[in-house]
């Protein structure tokens, strides 16, 4: 599989995932496959970052179309959750590019996994979608991207673990296990990487913009088709 069917793969399990989430909520097979959407970005975002000459723009772009997405991903939640707040997924990719640059500076590990750190922790406190995991994910893919193995191992722990963890305090503080069936499906999402297994080296067709208007677009659509009643 060439960068091209890999994007092409996000952004049909993204779409699924957006049509369960918006018109058939009670469908959870569309959930489920919208799980693998979100860590095949990931690794395109940690693909770019090893092809790009210019990781400056890269980033700019991610963040200039991230608050370009920003107004029409929140109207449309909001159209099913009236108090939504939470920045959308390229601020999550952002971020998570911005942490691989501090894993490629010159120093010792231990500023460069404070850089980290702070990247996670900004993820969290500004409420951006997936938060830490999207950020770790990124790096994970950058740092194992041609150790297969050990990128699937883990995103298995990066996934998986804050639902254990979730269970655990729970458990601890109310002693009680909560069935969270979002953070469930969500340990599913390292599947994704079977497919990169597969990738071949290869760019495929370019069009590197597409996606960036892609994402915001279809927040739109969807937010006229809602308030047409449909």
């Amino acid at each position: 599989m060439s960068v091209f069917d890999l994007k092409l793969v996000a952004i049909a399990t993204m779409v699924v995932d957006h049509v369960g989430a918006f018109f058939f909520p009670g469908v959870g097979w569309l959930r489920v496959v919208g799980r693998l959407s979100f860590p095949l970005f990931a690794w395109l975002v940690a693909n770019g970052a090893r092809h790009t000459g210019d990781m400056g723009g890269y980033l700019r772009r991610l963040f200039v179309f991230a608050v370009v997405a920003q107004a029409p991903f929140v109207l449309t939640k909001r159209l099913v959750e009236v108090n939504f707040w939470e920045l959308n997924v390229l601020f999550s990719l952002a971020l998570g590019l911005m942490a691989v640059l501090v894993v490629r500076r010159n120093g010792g590990w231990g500023v460069r996994a404070a850089g980290v750190v702070s990247i996670c922790a900004a993820a969290v406190i500004l409420k951006v979608e997936y938060g830490a995991v999207g950020v770790l994910s990124v790096i994970a893919s950058y740092v194992f991207f041609s150790r297969w193995v050990d990128l699937m191992c883990w995103q298995i722990l990066i996934f998986v673990a804050p639902f254990f963890l979730a269970e655990m305090l729970a458990f601890f503080t109310k002693g009680i296990v909560e069935l969270n069936v979002p953070g469930n499906i969500q340990m599913i999402a390292p599947l994704a990487f079977v497919l990169v297994y597969f990738y071949s080296g290869k760019q495929g067709p370019r069009g590197k913009y597409w996606f960036y208007a892609f994402y915001p677009a279809q927040f739109v659509v969807i937010y006229l088709l809602k308030r047409m009643g449909i």
